[in-house]
């Protein structure tokens, strides 16, 4: 099964987070939606904000009860 694992950056030394991006069947299409869609969204975000980040994400028409 083919997985899709990113790592976050963020501009603090030493802050990051892995996480799995996958969806079973589709990786590709996952890796370039999160390259195309939501790296942009997401690009000098305070990464202490995770839930204004959260709601952002879950409250957007586009990302909105997706996989």
């Amino acid at each position: 099964m083919p997985l899709c694992v990113l790592k976050v950056l963020t501009d603090q030394d030493g802050l990051y987070g892995y996480g799995c991006a996958s969806f079973t069947l589709r990786a590709g299409a996952v890796a370039l939606a999160v390259d195309r869609y939501l790296k942009p969204l997401l690009a000098g975000k305070a990464a202490d904000r995770i839930d204004d980040i959260w709601q952002m994400c879950y409250n957007s028409s586009y990302w909105r009860r997706l996989p």
